[in-house]
């Protein structure tokens, strides 16, 4: 079930349709798993799920994905995704990211989640991933785990809530409601089991290994910090039953078949009672693909050395050469309360680390003051430009390391730091994670900080909802799909008649819906601008008596350079306000 690129670009807010057409240059995320998994750690898949993954993805070829609902280090992330593809699933595991706490009750969980916000998540992910059944831990946390309760208790509700139009109203925008077919929760202790696995039977996938030795080796290759000392094939913990919690009504009651997908027709799955795929093979088999080639988003061999599309009419822009593309579209949106929201989306595709530059006051013959944008970016000649992150103007002390142009501005590690790679990629480092000198051998000239992260290694930082700036504004923020591929968004703000700007969890979730790995944000407010060959794309609006109401910088992040852009002094034919 998939949604119309019009709402894929909306900024997960509910309510209207755009007011003109969405361009379709988004990473579309590929719903339809036939399985979801969800656990509270790294390691519970095979701890309590014994069996699922083995039998029904490595055995049967049926497509899975799993949710993990706590927060791990970059090396637990890395251990979890390789056990994964070991066993043939070729979905990236989803990681939630909230706080790795234990408790036996779930009040305690519930201060550092929140209900609302877990079941909010669980909602937004079964949506997008639509699966066809969904398995989870026992409702008592199998041994009395307070995480494990609420991640069952919030599965239950979420499964439910999905298939509402009345619920989450962000990610019913985006994805639209989804009934799952059939919601399993592990039985920890005996009790009326819908489906019972053989964990000691042969897997042929594996050579005839059982489940158990499997996924024992598996989960032994996690570090030891990061697994409890339990017997993945222990009889109690391991237990592999399942009872059978909701079910669409459509469908026949389910036997006692050790099926969980027993009278689901075959039309609804991906891969059901296909030949048994091995794990090897799984992990280099390569989906087809219906994406443009990366190659068709340059220039051709018959096109001019720069390509310019200046489309003021239908809001669309490009410039393409051998080794940049450049296409921007506004979006039109109205939202929940019936407010216009508008937006430029930029996605940078670039082939060579030069594509790339920073603009700064006092450089390349600018003075030491802040400039206007617009002057900013001619003076650079820069094809594309976008607000910074204000370097060491405001709140130094408040920041994290800041590098520009190979000169280190701040040492400080307050906030997290984005720095942009030689290899194309975007990292983003939490306080303490790099030093200054550490980024600067590593090839770094420009690492950026103001904060905060959006997105981080394809988890949206639900903690940077409590950022002190969280409401309605203009908004500037730059992410990553693939190292080379960037996407650029500006929201127009505090213009009622024209865009009410972006809640901060909104900016995240709309950079989640390019397809972004990374995502970070820079600084907006007063400060929000995108130009385009010299020519605001965004809009402000004038204070009172006509004064500016934008404000001057001292750095923007360039993309490409043009002999094409007017020169500095040349008249602005684009004025940034809006009256």
């Amino acid at each position: 079930m998939k949604r119309l690129f019009a709402l894929l670009a909306a900024l997960m807010l509910a309510g209207g349709a755009p007011l003109n057409n969405a361009k379709p240059d988004i990473a579309v995320v590929q719903a339809g798993v036939d399985l979801m998994m969800i656990v509270t750690h790294p390691g519970d898949e095979y701890l309590y799920f014994g069996g699922v993954l083995p039998q029904y993805v490595s055995e049967q070829g049926y497509t899975a994905v799993v949710v993990y609902m706590t927060s791990v280090d970059e090396t637990q992330r890395q251990q979890a995704t390789a056990a994964l593809k070991a066993l043939g699933v070729s979905e990236a595991p989803v990681f939630a990211g909230f706080a790795n706490v234990y408790a036996d009750n779930t009040d305690t969980i519930k201060d550092w989640w929140g209900e609302k916000e877990t079941i909010n998540f669980l909602v937004s992910v079964i949506r997008q991933y639509q699966p066809a059944v969904v398995v989870s831990h026992d409702l008592k946390g199998e041994y009395g785990d307070g995480a494990n309760m609420l991640t069952a208790k919030c599965v239950q509700a979420a499964v439910k809530y999905a298939a509402e139009s009345s619920v989450d109203k962000t990610s019913l925008a985006l994805y639209g409601p989804w009934q799952t077919f059939r919601l399993f929760l592990h039985l920890y202790t005996k009790g009326k089991a819908s489906v019972s696995l053989d964990r000691t039977a042969p897997v042929a996938a594996f050579s005839g290994r059982s489940s158990v030795d499997v996924e024992t080796d598996l989960y032994e290759s996690f570090t030891e910090s990061a697994r409890y000392a339990l017997d993945v094939g222990d009889e109690v913990y391991g237990r592999a039953e399942y009872g059978l919690v909701a079910s669409d009504p459509d469908l026949l009651p389910l036997p006692q078949s050790n099926d969980f997908f027993y009278g689901i027709s075959h039309l609804k799955l991906n891969g059901p009672n296909v030949q048994g795929v091995k794990a090897s093979s799984a992990l280099s088999t390569d989906a087809p693909s219906t994406k443009p080639s990366y190659d068709s988003y340059f220039r051709s061999a018959s096109d001019p050395a720069e390509v310019v599309v200046e489309d003021w009419d239908n809001e669309h822009w490009e410039y393409k050469t051998d080794t940049l593309s450049i296409i921007i579209d506004r979006i039109h949106l109205t939202d929940a309360e019936n407010k216009p929201v508008t937006y430029c989306v930029a996605n940078v595709r670039m082939r060579g680390e030069d594509a790339f530059r920073a603009a700064v006051r006092g450089e390349e013959g600018g003075t030491e003051s802040n400039e206007i944008p617009v002057e900013m970016a001619r003076r650079y000649q820069a094809v594309l430009a976008i607000t910074g992150d204000n370097l060491t103007v405001n709140e130094p002390e408040y920041k994290g390391i800041i590098i520009r142009n190979g000169r280190i501005y701040n040492r400080r590690q307050e906030m997290d730091t984005m720095a942009l790679m030689p290899d194309l990629s975007m990292q983003i480092f939490a306080p303490g994670e790099t030093t200054a000198e550490d980024l600067v051998s590593m090839g770094v000239t420009n690492a950026f900080s103001f904060g905060p992260t959006l997105i981080r290694d394809g988890v949206i930082n639900i903690n940077g909802t409590r950022y002190k700036i969280t409401g309605r504004n203009p908004r500037v923020g730059v992410g990553m799909v693939e190292p080379g591929h960037f996407v650029v968004i500006v929201v127009d703000g505090r213009v009622p008649a024209y865009s009410h700007g972006a809640t901060l969890r909104n900016f995240m979730h709309l950079f989640y819906a390019y397809g972004c790995k990374q995502a970070y944000n820079l600084d907006g407010g007063s400060s929000a601008a995108m130009v385009f060959m010299g020519e605001y794309l965004n809009m402000h609006s004038r204070l009172e008596g006509g004064a500016v109401g934008m404000r001057r910088l001292p750095d923007m992040l360039l993309w490409g350079k043009s002999s094409l852009v007017p020169a500095k002094d040349d008249p602005v034919e684009h004025d940034v306000y809006y009256d």
